[in-house]
């Protein structure tokens, strides 16, 4: 199971509001997480291995919305990898979850 981790608020089920994150400063601990951080960008990788196959294709629509959602999240923490926003431009055409955005501030 693939877990892409985005803002709590936007989770529609009891386990992604349990297990979501709460806010920048979350996602900046999460990524400081060297386990959490590697694996996050373990997964984003794997997607990226795809990129000929649209998001939705991969994951379901439904998943394919996450990963554009926790994308935005993370590619938002100062100093996070590129590979966020690279995830984003080639499944999304660089295009930001706005509800995420919208969420942060």
């Amino acid at each position: 199971m693939v877990v892409f981790p985005q803002l709590a608020e936007l989770g529609q089920s009891h386990m992604a509001q349990l297990y979501g994150i709460e806010d920048l400063s979350e996602a900046t601990a999460y990524l400081g997480h060297c386990i959490l951080r590697a694996r996050l960008v373990e997964v984003s990788a794997l997607m990226l291995s795809h990129q000929s196959q649209e998001a939705a294709t991969i994951l379901g629509a439904t998943d394919a919305k996450k990963l554009r959602s926790s994308m935005t999240l993370f590619a938002t923490v100062p100093g996070a990898p590129d590979i966020f926003a690279e995830v984003l431009a080639t499944f999304f055409a660089a295009t930001p979850c706005d509800v995420t955005l919208q969420a942060l501030t």
